[in-house]
């Protein structure tokens, strides 16, 4: 039986009355629900509530089982991983905490076991995290941050006293070679078991070479197996949890390092994706954890090239269950070539397994085609063209697509949910994929988003456009740099608006170029706050009119270049101890206001309103800060701006994470029977205006100063948000004549979702 293919009503009644047993009869669990990618056991989250001394408490739980499927081990001992966690768990090794094991098959058809859920994020492991995820999008300080976390706990691991914490059931090694014969030795028979008698020239000639090359280890010590990123649960880029303890071993604690190393080059080179910026060399992380363990790094090259066997060995194992399931291989031999078999035939001087080694693939620099088979109930035929980092979406067929993906609608749907894992669906055939994988990993983001946004607010249009994909209601052009036609008024203004605020570093940028090309006029304000007053301010409203460039905008020192239209914009700016470099790219499509029909720019504005996130360094007073942070932009030109004609308008845009932002604008104008009410919000899978916007503003010192908001918006689809401006922690102000523009830097709820963004208060000074 496929792990996703059980009876998930029976799992969960069983599991259910087993815990029952356990935490007493009024226990309720929650709806199962599998993490993500996983092989090596079958893994559900879910939430355990119960009765305590007359109250009710809850906790998250995570149940592993033995696989049902795919047994990608020989042997398995689901007991000993949770023996393993509970004899680490007073020794400052963040291990989740361990209930309760069942060894009995019959209870859920497999033993268990039962620990408590680490709450944190983990660093993607389909696609590789080079590619796509977490540490895809951190800046590189945090990469580096998060990495050398991970060896402070590899560290930590290898110090522990192995035989005082009751670990020698493990397999205590004698003296001289017998750990590392120990190893190889199981390593053997696994290959045996998994080739089926099939020969393996290259993983047979390394297991030749590593008993030929066998050493005395000076140092024993227990060795977590599987050390990689993706196996690590992290808050605030620190490791809180170190999860799949089923390779544990005992052994010299090198083989950790260099599985850790090795691990890292496989999802990057050995795919053939760039390895980000920021991580540490291979150099610098012997250093330091030499530096960690106060003990030399020997013998690195012999444990480099036994991480390559434990691996291919796996790889074997998994290429003969696709090949015999039917599932196309990403190689045409891909038990004999792969990774790892190119990886050792380099190492080892050995004849190449077949294809070479993939070349390095920048995904910004190249053109992909995907198409997409989508069968059954609800099914069609799409592709994107990914050009240069930017997708476009496209009904029907793409001649000659590099990749091509087959998939029922129904599970193509529940995968884009997460109810469906795609590891799981590409191993059990329900995900066919044909064509070079490395690309698509890459891609991973993009298709994602463009797959929702079929369904979304444009699926009318006939090419959608994304950046890591999302449907926009604007084009390119749209968000160009505009000039005044036949018509237009003496006013007619175009401005670029960029603002963003980094909560960690508590530093808030806010950026207007405008200009008044019938004037022959620029204007700017510039203003960055830090630890919540303005530590540096530019406001000229009598700027030169800037030179037409194209893709290009400059002013006063302040820079924009469209990098990649809609998508990704540089900023900089340079004035004595002050500057920022920063890079803003769109995490979402990119909304535009309503406007009367047949109407033109010339007469009545337009405005676009785009979340993205921003990253760089933004220098105050000499020191640099790195800031990586969620933020908002909004474009508009065309009809007039004429401040003195607006007595008041609150402006409220905020990002509560790459699946939701908000912006509502309430506009009081003169001559007008009512203020004017407008905004849209992205829930991740959509782009809608706004039906209705309900604010109650406070302000303090006579109205001046914009202190909190409640407001209550309803989409056009009736769906309704509550969302409260809690606290304004900095104001930039800008003054127009009499009108003042006060920027707030603002944290924002909704439920129990906290963002961040702008809070614009404007009014005309009495």
């Amino acid at each position: 039986m496929r792990s996703e293919d059980r009876d998930l009503t029976t799992l969960h009644a069983a599991l259910a009355a087993w815990m029952r047993d356990k935490a007493g009869p009024a226990a309720e669990l929650s709806a199962l629900k599998r993490p993500g990618a996983g092989l090596s056991n079958e893994t559900w989250m879910c939430e355990l509530s119960w009765r305590d001394n007359g109250s009710t408490r809850s906790s998250g739980l995570v149940a592993r089982l033995e696989p049902s499927n795919l047994r990608v081990f020989p042997d398995y001992d689901l007991v000993g991983q949770a023996r393993v966690m509970q004899a680490l768990a007073d020794s400052g090794v963040p291990v989740p905490n361990v209930r309760w094991v069942e060894s009995d098959a019959g209870v859920l058809g497999s033993p268990f076991y039962v620990m408590d859920r680490i709450e944190g994020v983990v660093p993607s492991e389909v696609p590789p995290y080079h590619s796509f995820g977490l540490l895809f999008d951190a800046s590189p300080e945090r990469r580096a941050a998060m990495w050398w976390s991970g060896i402070e706990t590899l560290a930590k691991i290898h110090q522990l006293d192995w035989r005082a914490r009751g670990l020698s059931f493990l397999g205590a090694p004698g003296a001289g070679t017998d750990a590392l014969d120990r190893q190889l030795d199981y390593y053997e028979r696994f290959l045996a078991w998994a080739a089926e008698g099939e020969p393996q020239p290259i993983l047979e000639a390394a297991l030749r070479w590593l008993r030929e090359h066998r050493f005395a280890p000076k140092r024993i010590s227990l060795c977590w197996g599987d050390a990689r990123l993706p196996n690590l649960i992290y808050r605030d880029d620190a490791v809180a949890g170190v999860l799949d303890w089923e390779m544990a071993f005992l052994c010299d604690p090198v083989a950790d390092l260099a599985w850790w190393l090795f691990m890292d080059w496989q999802g990057s080179e050995g795919y053939g994706i760039p390895r980000l910026d920021g991580f540490p060399s291979w150099e610098e992380t012997v250093r330091r954890y030499e530096e960690l363990t106060g003990a030399p790094v020997e013998n690195l090259r012999w444990h480099e090239v036994f991480a390559a066997l434990r691996f291919g060995v796996v790889m074997v194992r998994v290429a003969r269950h696709m090949t015999a399931s039917g599932i196309p291989t990403p190689t045409d031999d891909f038990q004999h070539d792969n990774p790892c078999t190119q990886r050792l035939a380099q190492l080892l001087d050995l004849p190449a397994p077949g294809t070479p080694q993939r070349k390095l693939t920048n995904i910004n620099e190249s053109t992909v085609r995907v198409q997409f088979h989508l069968t059954g109930g609800g099914g069609h035929d799409w592709h994107l063209v990914a050009d240069r980092g930017i997708g476009t979406r496209y009904d029907g067929i793409v001649a000659d697509p590099d990749v091509t993906l087959t998939a029922t609608a129904a599970d193509w749907d529940a995968i884009q949910r997460g109810d469906l894992d795609r590891t799981q669906a590409y191993l059990g055939g329900k995900l066919v994929i044909q064509g070079d994988m490395t690309l698509l990993m890459q891609l991973d983001d993009m298709i994602t988003r463009l797959s929702n946004a079929g369904a979304g607010v444009a699926a009318a249009q006939s090419a959608q456009s994304a950046h890591a994909s999302a449907t926009h209601m604007v084009t390119a052009e749209d968000d160009a740099r505009h000039v005044p036609g036949p018509g237009a008024l003496p006013l007619w203004n175009e401005s670029f608006w960029f603002a963003m605020y980094d909560p960690h570093a508590d530093i808030g940028l806010t950026v207007r170029a405008g200009m008044h090309p019938m004037k022959g006029e620029g204007n700017i304000y510039l203003i960055i706050t830090h630890n919540g007053g303005v530590v540096h301010s530019l406001l000229d409203h009598r700027a030169p009119l800037p030179r037409e460039q194209e893709r290009r905008l400059e002013m006063l020192g302040y820079s924009i270049d469209w990098e990649a239209p809609l998508e990704r914009f540089r900023l900089r700016y340079a004035h004595g101890a002050t500057a920022f470099d920063l890079t803003w790219e769109g995490t979402s499509p990119v909304y535009v206001y309503p406007f009367p029909p047949a109407s033109t720019a010339e007469q009545v504005p337009r405005h676009i309103e785009h979340a993205g996130r921003g990253r760089g360094t933004i220098t105050i007073g000499g020191a640099a800060h790195e800031i990586d942070c969620l933020g908002h932009r909004d474009h508009s030109w065309g009809g007039e701006r004429d401040w003195a004609k607006m007595p008041r308008w609150d402006y409220l845009s905020g990002e509560f994470g790459e699946d939701f932002w908000f912006n509502a604008v309430a506009v009081s104008l003169d001559g007008f029977p009512q203020d004017i009410h407008l905004g849209g919000v992205w829930n991740g899978a959509e782009l809608r205006a706004l039906a209705s916007v309900e604010m109650r503003v406070e302000a303090a010192d006579g109205g001046t100063r914009q202190s909190g908001c409640d407001m209550r918006i309803t989409d056009v689809k009736g769906d309704a948000y509550h969302i409260v401006a809690e606290e304004v922690v900095a104001i930039a102000p800008a003054q127009f004549g009499r009108t003042w523009v006060k920027d707030g830097f603002t944290r924002f709820r909704c439920g129990d979702r906290t963002g961040y963004g702008i809070f614009e208060h404007a009014y005309i000074e009495k």
